[in-house]
């Protein structure tokens, strides 16, 4: 999950320091001494999601980041596909440091097959498999009915997910085509039983990992799992690298 943060320094950004830490480890920070210039910055980086992080942030010379010299604050945010969320904020004013600890939002699997940012995962069960319900044809030639799916509901506008289709999951538009003078039905949101025959990790389909690193594959995901491993909550991730992701169960049988 990604976090920015928002900082503004006073007139002597070189005073303060801080760090960004999760389960021990120091994700992101800057050290006093550092010759920052004052004003607005953003930092982003990766938490885990659902779990505790600290802020801690100090001033060598005890007078905060405000008011004296300069109008300095701190905002943090967890960047969610439905929006930006509020973890932690200060108005400067904690004289030699502070320490502000938080929670990172983390997933849920509703009854509707939707999933977003903000909620836990209450049960270790199965999760439901996202059926689609918004199935655009690419070709509605009779020799192809290749087919890319949109699941709805999980990112927004600007992060959507367009996943193809060549495996695990074949899918059919709602069209019929002439096959040697005979129609033949094909029913929307079936599924090809073949494609399930084998739990495999796709070679070709990509999911987003954040701003910074776009879309990535099962490959990817292999080489960096010791920091990246929290996307396998993801569904689409999931669905993607079933190996991998230990998820096998939840999407063959």
């Amino acid at each position: 999950m990604q976090i920015r943060l928002d900082i503004t320094y006073d007139y002597y950004p070189s005073e303060t320091g801080w760090s960004l830490e999760q389960n021990g480890n120091i994700l992101m920070s800057k050290r006093t001494g550092n010759s920052e210039e004052n004003g607005f910055f953003q930092y982003r980086t990766n938490l885990s999601p659902g779990m505790t992080a600290k802020f801690n942030i100090t001033d060598t010379l005890g007078d905060g980041i405000c008011c004296g010299f300069g109008n300095g604050k701190y905002e943090i945010y967890a960047e969610t596909s439905t929006g930006e969320i509020l973890l932690a904020m200060s108005d400067g004013k904690f004289k030699y440091g502070e320490e502000k600890e938080f929670e990172t939002p983390s997933l849920v699997v509703d009854d509707n097959n939707d999933y977003s940012d903000n909620h836990e995962i209450t049960s270790t069960a199965a999760p439901s498999m996202i059926q689609p319900t918004n199935i655009s044809p690419v070709n509605t030639s009779p020799t192809t009915s290749s087919t890319e799916v949109i699941i709805p509901g999980a990112y927004d506008d600007d992060d959507f997910f367009i996943i193809p289709t060549a495996a695990p999951i074949t899918m059919q538009p709602s069209t019929t085509f002439a096959t040697n003078s005979s129609p033949e039905e094909v029913t929307s949101g079936a599924y090809d039983d073949a494609s399930f025959d084998k739990c495999v990790d796709s070679s070709s389909i990509q999911f987003y990992v954040d701003i910074d690193l776009q879309n990535k594959d099962c490959t990817w995901l292999n080489i960096n799992m010791i920091r990246y491993a929290y996307l396998c909550q993801f569904l689409d991730v999931a669905h993607a690298c079933p190996t991998l992701c230990d998820a096998c169960q939840y999407f063959y049988s």
